[in-house]
């Protein structure tokens, strides 16, 4: 026996993983030009 179950969160699904999908390409895009700002000032220390 099978059952029709009612479609609700295919919209929103489809909307989350757009949203995923853009989150990672605009993360890759500023991962390549904020290697040039030291956000946390780590010191490299000399050991001698």
């Amino acid at each position: 026996q099978f059952t029709d179950y009612e479609d609700r969160f295919q919209y929103y699904l489809a909307a989350a993983l757009v949203l995923l999908l853009l989150e990672l390409l605009i993360a890759d895009r500023k991962a390549s030009w904020t290697h040039k700002f030291d956000f946390f000032k780590t010191e490299k220390k000399n050991e001698n």
